[in-house]
């Protein structure tokens, strides 16, 4: 298969092109052949962060197929729809905000820019997208499956090469812990762990961590792993008497005390905030995602984000996020 080099992406995967329909054009072309009218539009409307949503596609005539190119990756993507558990929580999180944003941008757009990007996401569904390095990829997008084949998605959509991968799991043992995240992870036949791979152990107290067992370094991954915390006992230390300070002795000063604010979320009339409206947070510390409520707009109206970004945001005081007269709008009846 003939392929394009993209400066800074790599192969995914391709599709054939007989096996999708309802393509979205620009002009008389389907938008794979236009992908520089669509990315045009994706790099003045979309955040830089978020413009690798979808994956490059490159036509390949002799084939009839279409190469979808992504960017250039530490592991490869996994399907969302092979993940499970927390990895896939995180990547559907990361996938809906995604959208979110996709969805909102269109709003502030018109004319052919309009009808390009809702074109472009018309077509989204877990089957295609492609998730690593806590980035998210749609492939065949702007098409959908053409049923009349009976085909369904996972058996349409190619993958170039098959890297198998193996479970490397580390158990903390008795006397210490390790994040549930950070128990196991796949690796592709033939890596070489190093320190990078090895978790962070939380050690119990009156315990020290003195390694693993057997020593992940330098092992080269050619089955699924298993490796166990080591630990050794602490002696106790029996500290000396404390000399009795003089009478006059000035007492210690207090130590700082945490401060902290309050974090608002208003959905306005137009809205209804759908999970904690107010989060207390550390001074200068900053919210999470799962600390971000959605929004279920009312009837008629849709959200278009908060009135000051709450994302990466650093807490320095009282914060209210919302005023729905500026961030829901209400929908008029021509528009995508």
């Amino acid at each position: 298969m003939a392929g394009h080099t993209f400066f800074g992406k790599q192969k995914l995967c391709y599709t054939e092109v007989s096996d999708f329909t309802d393509y979205q054009g620009i002009g008389h072309d389907p938008m794979y052949k236009r992908y520089d009218s669509v990315f045009s539009v994706v790099k003045r409307a979309i955040p830089t962060n978020l413009q690798h949503f979808l994956a490059t596609p490159e036509y390949l005539v002799d084939e009839d197929q279409i190469c979808w190119h992504v960017d250039n990756w530490n592991e490869r993507p996994s399907r969302l729809t092979e993940l499970t558990g927390e990895e896939r929580d995180k990547y559907k999180g990361i996938l809906d905000d995604t959208v979110r944003k996709y969805k909102s941008a269109i709003m502030e757009l018109n004319g052919e820019d309009l009808q390009i990007m809702a074109g472009a996401i018309k077509y989204i569904d877990d089957d295609r997208v492609y998730c690593g390095d806590d980035k998210v990829y749609l492939v065949a997008w702007g098409m959908t499956l053409d049923k009349n084949q009976h085909k369904v998605i996972g058996s349409v959509i190619h993958d170039f090469e098959y890297v198998k991968k193996y479970r490397i799991s580390f158990d903390s043992g008795e006397h210490g812990s390790v994040s549930k995240l950070d128990k196991s992870m796949n690796r592709a036949e033939g890596a070489v762990l190093t320190n990078n791979d090895l978790p962070a152990v939380n050690v119990d107290e009156g315990w020290e961590f003195v390694g693993w067992s057997p020593n992940p370094i330098g092992s080269v991954v050619s089955s699924d792993m298993v490796f166990t915390a080591q630990y050794s006992k602490k002696e106790a230390i029996v500290p000396p008497e404390p000399p009795v300070p003089p009478i006059d002795t000035p007492e210690p000063p207090e130590p700082p005390k945490v401060e902290y604010f309050n974090c608002r979320f208003d959905a306005g009339e137009h809205g209804k905030i759908e999970g904690a409206s107010n989060v207390r947070k550390e001074a200068n510390s900053t919210l999470a995602y799962g600390e971000i409520p959605s929004v279920t707009p009312n009837k008629g109206y849709k959200f278009r984000g908060w009135n000051i970004s709450p994302y990466n945001m650093l807490i320095d005081g009282d914060k209210v996020f919302g005023e729905c007269k500026v961030n829901c709008v209400r929908l008029q009846q021509n528009v995508v």
